[in-house]
């Protein structure tokens, strides 16, 4: 399914997932790259690793990202619901 037909991502967040890309491109790079003996290439190439998990968090890519999205969602409705029908 696209991200735009389950209603996660809008125009707001085109920049961040710009910076999305960006960063798991850079590490996309440093790990096909990676000489594990070379420990300053090891801990650049976690750093890269750390921030894609932190912008996927953040564009709500990761299934815990995804279930909080779907559980506010979800409360909203109920709240909806019970402001329309008490």
């Amino acid at each position: 399914k696209k991200l735009r037909d389950v209603e996660m991502l809008d125009n707001l967040d085109a920049e961040l997932m710009g910076m999305y890309c960006d960063v798991l491109a850079k590490y996309q790079k440093a790990a096909r790259n990676l000489d594990i003996s070379d420990t300053d290439a090891v801990k650049a190439s976690q750093a890269w690793a750390r921030l894609v998990l932190a912008y996927s968090e953040k564009l709500g890519l990761s299934p815990g990202a995804r279930a909080r999205l779907a559980k506010r969602k979800a409360e909203k409705v109920l709240d909806e619901f019970e402001q329309e029908f008490g």
